[in-house]
């Protein structure tokens, strides 16, 4: 489906089976211990179940999103974020203007170097679904802070 080529080594056919068989074992490449993104066991109807839940539960979530998003135009909010703001002059601005605003920088004790921070602020946004979010560049190369 993805037009992608095959692997090269995945798996070889049993030279001891009849060539009409389509049983496929593991290869073995030594060198692939080394390597922790090599393939070391077939897939399983376990792993396409696995995968089926996991592809019904992130519809089922951006569905959830949709409807959210619907309901929160339906309410007239407007809503606006300002990522890495400093001092939020563009939120200061937005907000007489009958906008929702949140500020995330290190003022207001967010920091995305931190993965835990990213995470929190994704999952934020996804269940929230602001209608405009203003990202700032970091400015690590200019300033002086």
């Amino acid at each position: 489906m993805t037009k992608r080529s095959p692997p090269e080594t995945a798996f070889l056919e049993d030279d001891n089976k009849d060539d009409d068989t389509s049983d496929f074992e593991e290869t073995y490449d030594p060198a692939a211990e080394d390597d922790p993104s090599a393939v070391r066991r077939p897939i399983t109807t376990r792993i396409i179940k696995t995968m089926h839940m996991e592809f019904n539960s992130f519809n089922q979530k951006r569905c959830e999103t949709m409807e959210q998003v619907l309901f929160a135009h339906q309410k007239g909010k407007r809503i606006f974020w300002e990522a890495y703001s400093g001092s939020a002059y563009l939120s200061a601005v937005m907000e007489p203007q009958g906008w929702e605003v949140a500020n995330f920088d290190y003022n207001s004790g967010w920091d995305f170097d931190i993965a835990q921070h990213r995470r929190e602020f994704l999952e934020l946004q996804d269940k929230t679904c602001p209608d405009f979010i203003w990202y700032s560049p970091k400015c690590t190369e200019w300033s002086p802070l």
